[in-house]
């Protein structure tokens, strides 16, 4: 009777005791989109860091912004259509809101080498 029993309470703890969380696929080219926005993002404060202190107006760098923020959106728009994909959009709009900041900051003041 024991060795009966200990099946169907180990089936019961496992059926009602484990979790299963699903995670949306794999997809090739969000994470190539990924790689492609973090590169134009790398490259305007490359850019910025080259550039001397008093040629780092906005204007100059505001193409390169746009195009970056614009991917950015492109990458939420895309993620926010995959079911179960909660902790990817959350990075996406933490990571927007600092881009915005950073960005924001930017127009009313030229940023220094320690804020790049």
């Amino acid at each position: 009777m024991k060795r009966k029993l200990i099946p169907l309470v180990a089936c019961i703890v496992l059926f009602f005791g484990c979790k299963v969380t699903f995670v949306p696929d794999y997809d090739a080219t969000i994470e190539q989109q990924i790689v492609d926005a973090a590169k134009a993002n790398d490259k305007i404060y490359i850019e910025l860091l080259a550039a001397d202190a008093n040629k780092r107006d906005y204007k100059i760098y505001e193409p390169e912004y746009l195009a970056v923020e614009a991917d950015i959106h492109s990458i939420e728009l895309k993620n926010e259509t995959r079911k179960n994909n909660t902790e990817m959009l959350d990075i996406i709009n933490r990571l927007d809101t600092a881009f915005n900041e950073f960005q924001t900051e930017h127009k009313t003041e030229p940023p220094k080498d320690k804020e790049i």
